[in-house]
């Protein structure tokens, strides 16, 4: 088959798809731990400060074990 044949392009097109594919899903795959502590953490974040007991200097885990 000659390299510029539409068969070539066709598979050369579906195949860079393909592991297109399989890298976003698997790097959304292994960064949905770290996502849901992100937002759990976000939360706790959001409580402290409209409670008023955010402090500069400290994290947010001490400030909750207080």
């Amino acid at each position: 088959m000659p390299n510029d044949s539409i068969i070539k392009t066709i598979i050369v097109a579906f195949l860079l798809c393909v592991f297109c594919s399989v890298l976003v899903s698997s790097s959304a795959i292994y960064l949905k731990p770290l996502q849901e502590k992100n937002k759990l953490l976000e939360t706790k974040k959001n409580i402290l400060i409209a409670s008023g007991l955010m402090e500069e200097g400290k994290t947010i885990e001490e400030m909750l074990n207080k």
